[in-house]
């Protein structure tokens, strides 16, 4: 028998077969939207950049008008779904606000940005990207906090994207980590910027460390921290394939739930919607 769930649900991390990593199109994840309860449904694949930086895991640039249009056809094509188009973004500083404000949100037309560390970039140049054992050392955690940091000061985000990330190479909590990250969640906070707890580290199954399993991510002491503060807290599918949508983010919720965690999911939506319809 068919599972019910009798709440809607919003879900805002969406990946589409644009991104080269993920299948199916909006259309077919608006499908499965409909056959979950969701209600809202909002796009973000890995925005590409003009000069292709970072495009093994991203579409090309000259696709990026095309991924925007799939999107606003899906939303013609399925009125009682609320369907919203992004790009879940990288902080690059040489290409300034301008290219995120001005361009993605203002010419091209898009409803919302989420931001990610996927390239975390040391001091000297060199780039460790997402997954990679180097994400365990110090010296990188410490560059990823700071790379969030600045996402969240210069890029107009309506929520920060897997902040645990980094713990799928992480033995354990450490009081350097703390305060680093308390550093993190003291400025989503006060911005007002959301921390997603995210499905798909759950789906990508657990890892032995110091001794226990556990998911790759979310990591429950960094939601610990979290839960001292007032950060709030946003849950998302990152959906890579349409029946990805509603795929381990109960456990998402049951995480959420059992630290006391606000969970702003449909507030945040509605506050995209309210800007799109000025």
């Amino acid at each position: 028998m068919k599972q019910e769930h009798p709440e809607k649900r919003v879900n805002l991390h969406t990946h589409t077969a644009h991104c080269r990593h993920a299948s199916g199109l909006p259309e077919d994840y608006c499908t499965a939207a409909m056959e979950l309860n969701f209600d809202i449904i909002g796009f973000s694949d890995h925005a590409p950049y003009p000069d292709e930086r970072y495009h093994s895991s991203r579409m090309f640039f000259k696709e990026l008008k095309e991924y925007h249009q799939e999107i606003m056809a899906a939303a013609k094509n399925f009125p009682q779904l609320k369907v919203l188009s992004g790009l879940e973004v990288e902080y690059c500083a040489d290409l300034g606000r301008e290219y995120y404000s001005d361009y993605l949100l203002g010419e091209l037309g898009l409803d919302y940005l989420i931001g990610a560390a996927h390239f975390t970039k040391m001091p000297d140049g060199t780039i460790h990207p997402f997954y990679s054992e180097s994400w365990g050392k110090p010296e990188v955690i410490r560059a990823f906090v700071r790379q969030t940091i600045a996402t969240m000061e210069h890029l107009p985000i309506a929520f920060l994207a897997h902040p645990d990330g980094f713990a799928c190479m992480v033995e354990r909590m450490t009081p350097e980590l703390k305060k680093d990250f308390r550093e993190m969640i003291s400025l989503a906070a006060e911005r007002d910027i959301p921390l997603e707890i995210n499905a798909n580290g759950v789906r990508r199954g657990k890892i032995n460390t110091d001794g226990h399993e556990r998911y790759r991510y979310p990591w429950e002491p960094f939601w610990e921290l979290v839960a001292e503060s007032k950060a709030k807290v946003i849950i998302s599918s990152d959906a890579h394939q349409p029946s990805h949508l509603l795929l381990k983010y109960d456990e998402c919720e049951e995480l959420a739930k059992r630290l006391g965690l606000s969970i702003v999911n449909r507030g945040v939506a509605e506050k995209i919607l309210r800007n799109k319809s000025r």
